[in-house]
């Protein structure tokens, strides 16, 4: 049965039926016709609002910008592009919630500054996302990027025996950008602290360890951490 003979027989035997009770002089048949119309043009208007309604927004992410470029972490990361890097993090989760339609980044492949956000000029950022035709423009700040070391043990005699607790932290703000309007949509934070306890052990001077972990691995997690629960904390808000 189509839309239109549903439409039909339901209003035949409910609204129709009602007027005509009422004592509403008016032909039985256009009066059905013309019902039936405006019912469609509703039901298409409905479909049309939903189907909006669920069209995902596009959105590019720039590089994250980090104030201290020096921190030996920080240059060392991503092969020393570690904005970029962080960036990718990101793409991967926001393409895994899938609530976003994430522009791919080879778009404007060859022109790298392109993607560079100062981590003031937000009109740099909308003009990026304009070029794009997306919708929000991702920017990103890295607020903390580090690595501590805490010893602790003891030993006599020329042995030593104890521990290395290695501790990496990473801290990522972002705020949507809308391209139309250059307001800020959303924001969000993410954070990530990740421990490895290393034993270690010394004769006269002479030790190792005995645990394979290393600092940029640690990084490497904490960074994966910390853009997984940005984005986590992001999506629900766009």
């Amino acid at each position: 049965m189509t839309l239109r003979t549903l439409v039909q027989n339901r209003l035949t035997r409910g609204l129709v039926g009602t007027l005509i009770a009422a004592g509403v002089a008016l032909p039985a048949v256009a009066t059905t016709e013309n019902t039936v119309a405006i019912a469609e043009a509703n039901v298409a208007e409905t479909v049309n609002l939903r189907d909006k309604a669920e069209e995902k927004k596009r959105i590019v992410v720039l590089d994250f910008h980090f104030s201290d470029p020096n921190n030996r972490y920080w240059s060392s990361y991503g092969s020393g592009r570690a904005g970029a890097g962080i960036s990718a993090q990101v793409i991967d989760f926001l393409l895994e919630d899938g609530s976003v339609r994430v522009t791919d980044r080879s778009a404007v492949a060859g022109n790298e500054r392109r993607w560079y956000w100062d981590g003031e000029d937000v009109g740099s950022a909308v003009a990026i996302g304009n070029a794009l035709g997306v919708d929000y423009v991702l920017v990103g700040t890295v607020t903390e990027f580090t690595a501590e070391t805490q010893r602790t043990g003891g030993g006599a005699f020329g042995i030593r025996v104890g521990s290395d607790k290695k501790t990496a932290r990473v801290t990522l703000t972002a705020r949507v950008i809308d391209t139309a309007t250059s307001d800020v949509v959303a924001s969000a934070r993410g954070n990530a602290e990740i421990e490895v306890d290393e034993g270690s052990g010394s004769f006269r001077g002479i030790g190792g360890s005995q645990s394979s972990s290393n600092e940029g691995a640690m990084m490497n997690d904490a960074v994966e951490a910390a853009a997984e629960d940005l984005v986590g904390n992001l999506v629900g808000k766009l």
